[in-house]
């Protein structure tokens, strides 16, 4: 099974690249980040703001049995719009190889029996096939088949590991004109309050088309009746991208993507050696099991990944936050808040380690850290972090939506926003 899922990626990996001029590596010199244009059309001020949808995951209910209630909140037409995303990242004739290897892995012991049982269950309800399913939450691997570059999102190409210079990657070379944003990105900022309490925001950039935005949902984890965690996701994807357990013994998740979701030759090697975990359910599988801020940053640290990724958490506690670097078999750096520090008392990632300075075509990281600044550690709270998280370029036109936390106080806020600016675009 895995040798035919390794010779079906190997083929789809080597498909023509398109000559579109919007497939740009953002190692360089684009001007996306000073365009007015973009930032006067396709800024917060021409995006509708919405309230999620709330959906419960009873937890006491079969695998078979938990998706049933919320996947019935979908329109009607989810299938068709289901299929038209897959159509427009990959070719058809690809989706269907696909669709026929990857099928199997519905049953790929590294899930666990509940996530294989969830995606089963998932695809019989929307009557899509199982391999459909499961490529849908494989996207973060299977992340270098996209052919279509103007749908890059934050489980994609986000930018060369600099130990990493042999790997290649579509669209590596590719530059030119008409770049609208960042192609496939996200932000993660965690911020100590004077008195101790850890600020959490995100910036989800997907760069999903708005008919599926109304997909995404918060979602409660529950057993026995009580809320466990709550989590944010898409629909038919069920890992979550960002999620808390609130209180002083909780925590928080948020992911951004590192080295371009990593090769996929070595992701699927990674699913045949070690076993490893989407990133996406490592979040979920953490939020379940993790027992303080100190275990879950330990399990974020050492599970194994199908794919590199950058963690980022915040808890209840004084200084509890970090951004925790990942390989797919460990952490290899874990950057914490230390307010001793000069500037220590946040921490900022965009999809580049922090060690390292950012391509020119993309710092995000700059201005990131200039707005956390300018509000600085007595000014920041809820609000105020949202408004550095709603900031050129931090929120940009690719941006889905935008979340903040506060573990201690038990504020969890999703903002889905809604047009881009472009009345044009649905699928490309």
């Amino acid at each position: 099974m895995f040798l035919q899922l390794g010779v079906a990626l190997l083929v789809v990996a080597q498909a023509p690249l398109p000559n579109d001029t919007r497939c740009n590596f953002h190692g360089g010199k684009q001007d996306w980040i000073h365009n007015e244009t973009l930032l006067t059309t396709r800024g917060v001020g021409q995006r509708t703001p919405k309230t999620p949808p709330h959906v419960v995951l009873n937890l006491d209910l079969p695998p078979s049995e938990r998706w049933n209630v919320a996947l019935q909140m979908l329109p009607p037409n989810a299938k068709e719009i289901i299929n038209q995303y897959l159509d427009s990242l990959v070719p058809k004739w690809a989706i269907e190889l696909i669709e026929t290897v990857v099928g199997p892995l519905i049953d790929y012991k590294g899930w666990g029996e509940e996530y294989s049982q969830e995606m089963e269950a998932i695809a019989k309800q929307l009557d899509l096939p199982k391999g459909q399913v499961v490529a849908l939450n494989l996207m973060y691997v299977l992340e270098n088949i996209g052919i279509n570059c103007s749908n890059w999102n934050d489980t994609g190409p986000t930018g060369e590991c600099v130990n990493n210079t042999k790997m290649i990657y579509p669209f590596k070379t590719k530059l030119g004109a008409g770049v609208d944003g960042p192609p496939g990105v996200c932000t993660s900022i965690v911020a100590e309050r004077p008195d101790g309490t850890v600020v959490h925001g995100r910036n989800f950039d997907w760069n999903i088309p708005d008919v599926l935005r109304p997909f995404i949902w918060e979602v409660e984890f529950q057993r026995g009746g009580v809320t466990l965690w709550t989590g944010t996701s898409i629909a038919t994807y069920i890992g979550v991208q960002n999620a808390m357990k609130p209180g002083e013994n909780g925590f928080a998740i948020t992911m951004d993507a590192r080295c371009q979701g990593g090769l996929v030759w070595e992701n699927a090697a990674e699913m045949m050696l070690k076993n490893g975990l989407t990133p996406s359910l490592l979040a979920r599988s953490a939020m379940m099991n993790a027992t303080s801020f100190e275990n879950l940053v330990g399990i974020l640290s050492y599970y194994p990944l199908i794919a590199p990724m950058y963690f980022i958490v915040s808890g209840g506690g004084m200084g509890q936050g970090a951004i925790i670097t990942r390989d797919r078999e460990k952490a290899i750096d874990v950057w914490r808040i230390d307010s001793t520090q000069t500037n220590g008392w946040w921490r900022l990632e965009t999809n580049y380690d922090h060690w390292e300075p950012t391509p020119e075509g993309d710092d995000r990281r700059g201005p990131g850290n200039q707005h956390v600044q300018a509000v600085g550690r007595a000014g920041m709270n809820e609000s105020s972090m949202f408004g550095i998280m709603t900031q050129w370029p931090t929120f940009n036109p690719h941006t889905d939506h935008t979340a903040v936390f506060i573990v201690k106080d038990g504020v969890y806020n999703t903002t889905v926003w809604f047009g881009d600016g472009n009345a044009t675009r649905a699928f490309h």
